[in-house]
This record gives structure tokens, C-alpha cells and sequence, in this order.
């Protein structure tokens, strides 16, 4: 009790003396903090707190005793008195070794001197029992320099440190070796992270034993602190991820080249570091964040994006590049797509040709009324654009559009133009001209001057009349060509066709036995057939790419070939003749496919598929019968086959791989000496359908050529064309013929529908020969789909409302033939012996017209040619082959022969590279001469009958 009244008595003697000091000093000096308080002439005693005379000052070395907390509180807990030293200015000092007020924690001591010990604190022992060290998570990091510093991280998983330590941060004491200063300390913003850094001057140790020691608000009390709760950790101080400690220095081992993958490890010279792993150097502005982020070429980062600067309007050509309204980047360039040729409208939209770039559009500067002339140059309404000008159209002519591209506007006079002939766009045929308006034919004789407006006038001597009505002058014979296939003897008969590499796949028949490439096959029976894949480029001993055989003990003949639009192989044969059986391919092989017609009189039709390996892929039988006349078939777009026969003596027509339905036609009231059949199978060589298509019973009818439409689009119709003598009859119609023979035509949809059948030529006399292609030409954007026929007569050939009388021996007729108008005829009179026995289209470049025709036969004697020049045979009979161009006429005509017979098996026209130029497939029995228009002669190997076959280059 006393106790307590005598610090009451020291209390308030002390604020008594303060009152006093004030009190004195009340018209003086104020007090103070710092000299900045005090008047002028005075100064701040820091350990009063009040300003003295200058006058005053203490004399240097002398002390006094001091305070700087609230004197309140001096003398009360731990609160006490420090001393003060007076400097060298003769000023009092600092008050130093005072202890001050502080926050009151749970010790058993007085801590913020109120004169209450431990206020609001819990029990020791309940205070000893809560622990915190689980929620705690820590961190050490040596620097990246010699090691001075560790950064120490102390994250609190659950409660952030002002909850767990209030009022006050926790106190974090290093208790390692060395000296050691906590140089920082920080809070995280989220409150739940403290981050120190450790310094030393000299020492470094990677293991340091920290202490973490604070208060807490004690769970469930209000108000209630423990001040006992502490954390010892102990830390192993390690280099960052990615750095390696070498001789105390972290070092980069991740990027640095002198320390790449290990403290040993140097990265040879020019070589950079990434990921611990040298490399070649790669460009900065090539990565993108991480070292291994590496942009693509072309591309660089820009924004921490790979960007490609080649077409980005934003980065065009480096970052930051950006492209001008109306500009693309196109190729690390800034371009004005609106006038650039090279990048119209879009980059890399070329302009071709003569066409320019205006407003990002492709224009023709001569023809286009937006741009005459130059980019913007707009003609009148009343006006056209013509090579570049404005014009105007005065009558009598008219204003049209050019038929063929470029289409230039035209001011013509539609009464003489054959390409707009009475009206724009009316174009005439080929083989006609216009005039007064209207398309008509073109008179041939040899009176008139060569003349371009020779309508139907004549032509002078040594010139003719050309299809497009003109007179011309015939060119020479051409000379080109080249040997391609001379090896094989002993051969029947043969077809070829080119595969897209330009090799020739061959089929054919043969007697006695076959060598090809030092191959040799023997004939198993009368004749044997042979399939092969032949390479004229190859090596001496390659060319032959695969050979196959089909025989059997009867006579196995014909074979035509296909390559099909998905490169198959389809070949069409006669088998098993006299009720034989055939090997399919592996002679010899007891597992080998074999047919065998169902009865000893009969053969049978096949088709046989091959794959462009040469692999058997399935055989199908297709009839059985007595005969089978003029087999032939062609393949649709899709794979589909369809094919043509004759057959004799009105066969049931078992259709073996057609079903086992018998064909038969009944509507035929009269006893059918032949008969046409037409069949479909589909791209599986599955039949779809079967259709007899024509009976002739007094004479004979035999196809000459079934085809698709060809051209880029190639399928429907079917055309067929063939041949009959006698009476003809088709569904309810009959054809009765005086004499001679007849050419018909029919046409028939993939769903085996039939156009009526009809006869546009015929002849006076029972000898006929012809072949047929069928293409298209496009006029004003219409397709105009027709038959080219070819092929020789004698007597009188009635062709429509035209009549053509032969020479004595015969002649060659060309004509076009659309729907049932029969187009006009050419003939090559004044030959002795002719027979025609294929032609070949030729198309343009574009694959989209046809522009001629090539054709292929025998001759024997002198053929006259309508240019005057004639050919003469070396032997008993030559192969001749000619040129018709349907825009100026006959052309070029040679010949190969020898001093025996030579007889053409195959025409085949390819327009384009490897394999471009016209191939003639032949089979001569003697040595072979190429006739080149001056008498010279070029031998090739001779043999009985051997297969040849020449290259005639376009």
C-alpha cells in the first residue's frame, strides 16, 4: 500500500516539476523535437524537449541523464532513464540506452509502462498447448551473386499473420554462425506472405537456424494473448530453380554457355546455352518467352506472340510494321492489292496474260468498259471498249461478243460473219459459212484464185476449200516420228493403250509362240493371248514391267485393252473356242483361274481386270455362243463397262456373268440370221444389264466402235456405230436396204435406255469399212457432242442429202455426225485399194475442243491426196496415216510399209508430256520403212509378223 502511494507521491512531483519547467519557460522558448522548433539564437535540447539560449550551451564530454518517452511513463515497468552526452558543437546528444513504452505482451513484465503487468493475458500452461508450426510453410534462396544474401519466404497456408500475430509482426531472430543482419522485411499485399532478406558481409552458410516468436489471440477468448507461442526453423539454403552452385556463385546452368548443364560444362565456341543443352545460335527476335520457345521461319515474336510477317497487315516483314488502309503484307512486303499485278485483291492472285490489276480486280484493258485503256477510264453508256478505245458500232454492223477467249467485243457484219452469222453468238458449223446471214456448205472445184472471202465460189488449181469454206494451200507431207517398240514376233493381232507415265499397257493374240523383252511365251493351243505393261524409257533390261498369258488347248484370240479412270487394267477376249479350256494368267498353276464354255460348239466372251501391278484381279465370263463378231467396249468415268458384240444364228444368248437369264427377241417375227447385243457392267464387273439392240436377217451386223462422249467430262451418251447389209429391224422398226451396206447409229444412256437407231450413210455396193470417236466441241457455252466417223467405200456413199461417187477401188470418207444431220463429207478419191481402220481425235490444249482428226488404215497402189501430192506403197499393202484439221482442211499424210504386208492395229493421240505425239500401233511381215515425204527410208528389224509401234510427235 505504501508502495502505491509513494509512486503516487514520485508521479505527481514529477508532473509538478514539469509544470514548473513550462511555466518558466512560458514566455520563452516552446519546446521542441528538433532544432527546426526553436527561435532563432536557440536550440533544441533532446533531452528536455525544450529550446536553450545558444548562449547555454554544454561544455563537450559532459553528461546528464535522460528520457525521450512519455514522462508519464518514466520509471514505471521497464520504462527507464538513458544517458545524454553533449557533442562537439557543445549541443546535447541523443538520448541513448532509454527504454520507452511498447506494446504489452503476455512476459510477467510491464511492458507499456501503465503500471499494470500482463493485462488481458491467459494462462502460461494454456498458452504452452496451442501450437501454429502446421500452418506454416518457408523458403530459402541463395542470391545469385556470391552468396551475401538468402531470401527467406514464410507463407501462412491458412490465417494471415496479422490474425495470428496481432498488434504486432512476429520478431524473426537468427541464430546461425556468422553475422548475419535481416537487411529487409516486407509483407505480402495479400497479408499472407512474409519475405526477409539475410546479408552478410563475409560469411556465408547454406544452413541457418531461424526463430519465429510472437503473440496470438488465444481461440475462444476475447481479448485473452498468448505471448509464448515461437517457430524454430532450420533452412537449407539453396541456389534458384535452374542454378547451380559452383565455388559459392549460383550459377546458371539453364542459359549460361560457360556453365550449360553443369558447373564443368562450356559450350564450344559460337554455341548458345538453352535448358542446359547447347545449340546452334538462334536470332532473338525468333524467341518467344522461354529460350525453347522458338518461333517458326518466317515468323518472329511480336507482343509475346509468334507472328507470321509475311502476311500480317499488323507485323508485315518485322514487328511493329503496319500496313497502310487498302495494303496487304504480302511476302514481308506492304502492298497496294488494289493496283498490283502480282497481288490483286489478294496476295498471290496473279493477273495473266495482258489483264491488269484495277480496284483488286483482274481486268482486260482493251475490252472492258469499267477500264478502257487504263485503270478508272469508264466509256459512255452509248459506247464499247475495243483494243484499249471507246468506240461506237455504226450500222450496218453489230455489236457482239468475241466467241472464243479472250471475248473482246466485236463490231461485225453478221451477214458474212461465220462466227455470228445473222445474229451475235450464231455461230456456223465448221464445215460451213455464212452468207447473207444464213450458214451453208462450201462447193468444191479448181477454178478460183486462193481467196479468204472464197465462199461459194471455187478454188483455183493446187488449192481447196476448207471446211471453214476458205481456199487454201495444202501443206507438205510431214516428217516426224521415232521407233518405240520393235520386239515381239509371231503376232495375231494387238491394242495398246498409254498409262498416265506414258508406258504402253498391250494386248493382243499370238500363234506358235511369243518373245518379248527375252521373254518367251509358247502357245498353248491355236492362239494365245498376251497382256503386258511395256516402258520404252527404261533400261535394256526393264522396259518390260510385266507379262501375262491367257491360253488353253482351244483358240483364245482378240483382246481389247482399257486403262480405266481408277488405273485398271480391263481386257476384252474370245476364249475357249471349240468348248477348251482356258488358264487365266498362271499357266501351269493347278490353283490358277480356268473357264470352260458349258458346251463343245460354243467359246466365250470375257473381260478379264488386271491392276497396274500386273495382279489378276477377277475374271468374267459374259456369253457363250457360236460367234462372236466385232467384240469392243469402253469404261465410263466411274469404272463402268459397256460392251458390243455380234452374234450368229440367233443364239440364246446364255449370259453366263450376266445372270442365267436366256436373251431372245421375241418381238423378231423372222428368223435373225445376227444380232447386236449391248450389255453394262458395273465398276465390281458386276452385270446391270443386257439388251439386244438390233437383228439383221438377210446379211450381217457387226459393231465398229462403242464409246463414251470423251473430254474433261466424259460419259452419257453411249454411241455405237457399226455396219449391216440386208433388213434391219430394231423394237417395231425395220430397215429394208436394196443393197450394199449401211452405217448405223444408236445411242444409249447408262441405265440402258435406247435412242431409235438410224442409218444416215449407206453405200451401193457390200463393201464398207469405218471407225468412230466421238468428242464434243462447246459453242457459246452449249456443248455440242458429236460422232466423228471415218472409213472407206465403194459405189456410191449417200450421206443425208450428199452423194459421193468412188473411184474404182474405192475411197476415204471423213464426215461429223450430230444427232441424225449428217455434217459434210470430205473425200479422198483415186485410190486403188483403201481400207480404214481407226482414227483419233485431236484436242487443244486445254483438253476442251476438238480441233482434227487422225486417221489410220491399209492402202496399196498410188493414193491421190486432195493437195495434189500422192503416196505410193512399197509392197503388197502399206499403213497410211492423215491429218484432217477442221478449220483449215486435210493436212499432213504419211505412210509405213514394207515389201509384204503391213496392217494398222491401233491410232492413239496423247497431248500432253511423257508420251506426247501420235502412236500407230502396226504389225508388219517384212522389213518396215517410215515414209517421210522426200523418199527416204528408215529400216526397222525384220521378222514375220512382228509388232511395231511409232511415235509420230506433235
Amino acid at each position: 500500500m505504501y508502495e502505491k502511494e509513494n509512486r503516487l507521491l514520485i508521479r505527481g512531483g514529477l508532473c509538478a516539476l514539469v509544470c514548473v519547467i513550462l511555466l518558466l519557460f512560458a514566455c520563452g522558448p516552446a519546446p521542441c523535437t528538433s532544432n527546426r522548433d526553436c527561435a532563432e539564437g536557440f536550440y533544441c535540447d533532446v533531452g528536455l524537449f525544450v529550446c536553450y539560449p545558444e548562449s547555454g550551451r554544454c561544455e563537450k564530454g559532459a553528461s546528464r541523464i535522460c528520457y525521450s518517452g512519455d514522462l508519464r511513463t518514466r520509471g514505471e515497468g521497464v520504462c527507464k532513464d538513458g544517458v545524454q552526452l553533449c557533442v562537439e558543437d557543445g549541443r546535447w546528444g541523443a538520448c541513448n540506452g532509454d527504454v520507452t513504452p511498447t506494446v504489452e505482451i503476455c512476459d510477467g513484465r510491464d511492458n507499456n509502462c501503465d503500471g499494470v503487468i500482463d493485462e488481458n493475458c491467459a494462462d502460461k500452461v494454456l498458452c504452452e498447448s496451442i501450437s501454429f508450426q502446421e500452418r506454416i510453410v518457408t523458403k530459402a534462396v541463395l542470391s545469385k551473386d556470391v552468396h551475401k544474401r538468402v531470401f527467406v519466404t514464410i507463407s501462412f497456408t491458412d490465417v494471415v499473420p496479422t490474425m495470428l500475430f496481432p498488434g504486432k509482426l512476429p520478431v524473426l531472430t537468427i541464430e546461425s554462425d556468422g553475422v548475419w543482419v535481416i537487411e529487409k522485411s516486407v509483407l505480402s499485399d495479400d497479408k499472407k506472405t512474409l519475405y526477409y532478406t539475410l546479408f552478410s558481409e563475409k560469411d556465408w552458410f547454406r544452413t541457418f537456424r531461424l526463430r519465429l516468436r510472437g503473440e496470438s489471440v488465444l481461440p475462444g477468448e476475447k481479448n485473452k494473448l498468448c505471448s509464448y507461442l515461437y517457430y524454430s526453423l532450420t533452412l537449407q539454403a539453396q541456389c534458384e530453380r535452374g542454378w547451380s552452385d559452383c565455388g559459392g556463385i549460383c550459377r546458371d546452368t539453364e542459359h549460361d554457355p560457360n556453365y550449360c548443364g553443369g558447373c564443368e560444362q562450356k559450350c564450344p565456341r559460337g554455341r548458345e546455352c538453352c535448358r542446359g543443352r547447347c545449340r546452334q545460335p538462334v536470332a532473338p527476335s525468333r524467341i518467344c518467352g522461354a529460350c525453347d520457345d522458338i518461333c517458326s521461319i518466317g515468323k518472329a515474336c511480336c507482343d509475346g506472340i509468334c507472328q507470321s510477317l509475311n502476311e500480317n497487315v499488323t507485323h508485315c516483314g518485322a514487328c511493329g510494321v503496319r500496313c497502310k488502309s487498302g495494303q496487304r503484307c504480302c511476302g514481308y512486303q506492304c502492298i497496294d492489292v488494289l493496283r498490283n499485278n502480282e497481288h490483286c485483291g489478294l496476295c498471290g492472285k496473279k493477273c495473266q496474260g495482258n489483264r491488269k490489276c484495277c480496284n483488286g480486280e483482274c481486268v482486260r484493258l482493251g475490252n472492258d468498259k469499267r477500264h478502257c485503256g487504263a485503270c478508272g477510264n469508264t466509256c459512255q453508256a452509248s459506247e464499247f471498249c475495243s483494243l484499249g478505245r471507246c468506240q461506237t458500232c455504226e450500222p450496218p454492223n453489230s455489236l457482239c461478243s468475241q466467241t472464243t477467249t479472250p471475248q473482246w467485243p466485236v463490231c461485225v457484219d453478221i451477214r458474212f460473219s461465220n462466227r455470228h452469222c445473222g445474229a451475235c453468238a450464231n455461230n456456223c458449223a465448221t464445215d460451213e459459212v455464212c452468207l447473207n446471214g444464213r450458214c451453208g456448205l462450201c462447193r468444191q472445184s479448181l477454178d478460183c484464185e486462193e481467196d479468204p472471202q472464197c465462199v461459194l465460189g471455187s478454188c483455183k488449181r493446187d488449192f481447196y476449200c476448207s471446211l471453214l469454206g476458205r481456199c487454201k494451200k495444202p501443206s507438205s507431207v510431214n516428217e516426224r516420228g521415232h521407233l518405240v517398240l520393235d520386239d515381239v514376233g509371231e503376232v495375231d493381232a494387238f491394242d495398246f493403250q498409254l498409262d498416265p507415265a506414258g508406258r504402253y499397257l498391250l494386248a493382243g493374240s499370238f500363234r506358235g509362240g511369243f518373245t518379248f523383252q527375252q521373254r518367251h511365251l509358247p502357245s498353248q493351243g491355236a492362239r494365245d493371248i498376251f497382256v503386258g505393261h511395256y516402258d520404252p524409257k527404261g533400261s535394256s533390261s526393264h522396259r518390260l514391267l510385266w507379262l501375262k498369258q491367257i491360253g488353253g488347248k482351244g483358240d483364245d484370240y482378240g483382246a481389247k485393252i482399257v486403262l480405266t479412270p481408277t488405273q485398271r487394267v480391263s481386257v476384252l477376249g474370245v476364249y475357249g473356242e471349240g468348248g477348251k479350256e482356258t488358264t487365266f494368267v498362271d499357266i501351269g498353276n493347278p490353283s490358277a483361274t480356268k473357264l470352260t464354255p458349258p458346251t463343245a460348239a460354243n467359246n466365250g466372251l470375257f473381260l478379264a481386270s488386271f491392276s497396274s501391278a500386273g495382279t489378276l484381279l477377277k475374271v468374267v465370263p459374259l456369253h457363250a455362243g457360236t460367234s462372236h463378231l466385232a467384240p469392243t467396249f469402253d469404261v465410263s468415268k466411274s469404272d463402268e463397262h459397256i460392251l458390243a458384240f455380234g452374234v450368229k444364228e440367233a443364239d440364246k444368248l446364255k449370259q453366263l456373268g450376266c445372270g442365267t437369264k436366256d436373251l431372245h427377241n421375241k418381238k423378231d417375227p423372222l428368223l435373225a440370221r445376227q444380232q447386236l447385243v449391248l450389255m453394262k457392267l458395273t465398276s465390281n464387273l458386276d452385270c446391270d444389264w443386257a439388251r439386244i439392240v438390233g437383228t439383221t436377217t438377210a446379211g450381217k451386223m457387226e459393231p465398229v466402235g462403242v464409246g463414251f462422249l470423251k473430254g474433261p467430262d466424259f460419259n452419257e451418251p453411249i454411241n455405237v456405230f457399226g455396219n449391216t447389209t440386208g433388213t434391219f429391224q430394231w423394237d417395231t422398226a425395220t430397215f429394208s436396204f436394196a443393197g450394199g451396206a449401211h452405217g448405223f447409229l444408236l445411242r444409249a444412256s447408262l441405265k440402258g435406255v435406247i435412242s431409235p437407231i438410224h442409218t444416215p450413210w449407206s453405200t451401193t455396193v457390200d463393201t464398207w469399212q469405218a471407225a468412230i470417236n466421238t468428242g464434243y466441241t462447246v459453242r457459246n457455252g452449249v456443248k455440242d457432242s458429236s460422232n466423228i466417223i471415218a472409213g472407206s467405200f465403194l459405189g456410191t456413199l449417200q450421206a443425208g442429202a450428199l452423194s459421193f461417187r468412188s473411184s474404182t477401188k474405192g475411197d476415204v470418207f471423213v464426215a461429223k455426225e450430230a444427232g441424225k444431220i449428217a455434217g459434210s463429207v470430205v473425200q479422198w478419191p483415186h485410190l486403188q485399194s483403201v481400207t480404214v481402220r481407226d482414227i483419233a481425235l485431236k484436242w487443244n490444249k486445254s483438253g476442251m475442243n476438238v480441233e482434227g482428226v487422225y486417221v489410220g488404215g491399209e492402202f496399196s497402189g498410188t493414193m491421190v491426196l486432195p493437195n495434189g501430192l500422192s503416196l505410193t506403197s512399197y509392197g503388197k499393202k502399206d499403213i497410211f496415216v492423215m491429218f484432217i484439221d477442221f478449220s483449215s482442211g486435210p493436212g499432213w499424210t504419211t505412210h509405213i510399209g514394207g515389201v509384204g504386208d503391213e496392217w494398222l492395229q491401233r491410232l492413239h493421240v496423247r497431248i500432253a508430256s511423257p508420251g506426247i505425239g501420235i502412236h500407230v500401233g502396226g504389225i508388219s511381215e517384212s522389213e518396215v520403212l517410215y515414209h517421210d515425204g522426200a523418199s527416204s527410208k528408215r529400216s526397222l528389224a525384220s521378222g514375220a509378223r512382228r509388232m511395231f509401234i511409232w511415235n509420230l510427235r506433235l
